[in-house]
């Protein structure tokens, strides 16, 4: 077992370590999350990851088959380059050793997948680099966490009937679910004003 470990390890350790954290974030919800909410929004969780999980599976496979380099639109392509870039500056190398077309705008979600690449040591050498299935599993993770704070504004304002509605369609909505498996900033921009509103609501 621990030999079976150590080679998945060597080949997928960027993806292990994603899967650990959603575990993680799985468990502490368990925990934290009201116990009459716990059922619910555990089964919207680990349901909304698993829809998520499946579509990215095929979209990446299918991408990486027909050229396309791992990503599903042209500006999740630009935000991994991008990111990619500001790790190379980091780092004190050359920011165009691939090339960079277009501009998506200095904002946090590059600087969170240039901090996820230095954690998993992540920088191809090569002009046209194949994007990695699990950078995109952070837009999953956020997507589905973003049920959470959505289903307690609407239960503040309407009621739990309501809130079970809202979270439901925030989980499940077609274009809210096709951002959470690119590399999109608006997944946690979504999240961020959430958060905030619920914030705001409670403190």
């Amino acid at each position: 077992i621990g030999a079976c470990l150590g080679i998945l390890m060597v080949f997928f350790k960027d993806t292990i370590i994603m899967f650990s954290l959603i575990i993680l974030a799985g468990l502490l919800l368990h925990e934290w999350l009201p116990r009459p909410d716990r059922k619910y929004l555990l089964t919207l969780f680990i349901s909304g990851m698993v829809i998520r999980i499946i579509f990215l599976s095929l979209y990446y496979l299918i991408s990486i088959y027909t050229g396309g380099n791992g990503e599903i639109t042209p500006d999740s392509r630009l935000y991994f380059l991008r990111a990619l870039s500001n790790r190379r500056i980091w780092l004190g190398q050359d920011q165009f050793s691939f090339q960079v077309e277009g501009n998506v705008g200095e904002n946090g979600y590059l600087y969170i997948l240039s901090f996820y690449y230095y954690l998993i040591n992540f920088l191809p050498q090569v002009a046209n680099p194949v994007s990695l299935f699990s950078e995109k599993l952070i837009n999953c993770l956020i997507g589905v966490l973003l049920a959470i704070p959505i289903f307690y504004i609407s239960k503040d304002i309407f009621n739990r009937k309501i809130a079970k509605v809202a979270s439901f369609l925030v989980i499940f909505y077609p274009s809210l679910m096709l951002w959470s498996i690119t590399n999109m900033r608006e997944p946690i921009n979504i999240l961020l004003v959430s958060l905030g509103i619920f914030s705001m609501m409670r403190f």
